[in-house]
C-alpha cells in the first residue's frame, strides 16, 4: 500500500514540462433512457489503473462525457456503471488475460495545442494526482480503522 502511495507522490510532482508527454483526450459514450441516474465512472491502464474518473451526462447529446489527460498510445479501460464494470460498444474491445469480457482500447495520438494547452493539461495532470493521491489516503484510513478494529 505505501508503495503505492509512494508512486502518487512521485507522480504528483509533475511539472508542465511532463504535461507536455500527455493528450486532452474526449471520451464520450452513449446514453440509454434508464441511465441518467446512474454514476459512470472511467478506469483505465493509462495510469496503471489508479484513478478513477466520474462521467458527467451531457443532455443536449444524450452522452456521457469525461475530458482525460493521458500518454499517447494504447489504452486499456473499462466502465464502472452503478458499481459493476462493463464496456461499451462505442470503443473497440480487447481480451485479456483473466476469465472477463476484457477491456476497452482507447488509441491516443500526439496532438500539438501551443503553450494555452500545456497549461489545460498540467492542470489535469494535477487534479488526476490529487484524485489519485485522496483515494489512497482514504484506504490508508481504511486499513488503519480495520487493524484498530481486530
Amino acid at each position: 500500500l505505501w508503495d503505492v502511495h509512494a508512486l502518487l507522490k512521485q507522480k504528483a510532482k509533475a511539472s508542465q514540462a511532463d504535461a507536455a508527454a500527455f493528450v486532452r483526450v474526449n471520451v464520450s459514450i452513449p446514453a440509454s433512457s434508464e441511465e441518467p441516474w446512474v454514476n459512470i465512472h472511467i478506469v483505465g491502464s493509462w495510469n496503471d489503473w489508479l484513478s478513477v474518473h466520474p462521467l458527467s451526462l451531457a443532455l443536449d447529446t444524450m452522452k456521457w462525457e469525461v475530458e482525460l489527460l493521458v500518454p499517447k498510445g494504447k489504452h486499456l479501460f473499462k466502465l464502472l456503471k452503478g458499481g459493476e464494470w462493463c464496456l461499451t460498444s462505442a470503443y473497440p474491445t480487447e481480451s485479456d488475460a483473466f476469465p472477463s469480457p476484457g477491456n476497452n482500447v482507447l488509441e491516443v495520438e500526439a496532438a500539438d495545442g501551443g503553450d494555452a494547452d500545456l497549461e489545460k493539461k498540467a492542470q489535469l495532470l494535477l487534479r488526476d494526482n490529487k484524485a489519485a493521491e485522496s483515494a489512497m489516503k482514504a484506504i490508508a484510513r481504511l486499513a488503519k480503522v480495520r487493524k484498530d478494529e481486530e
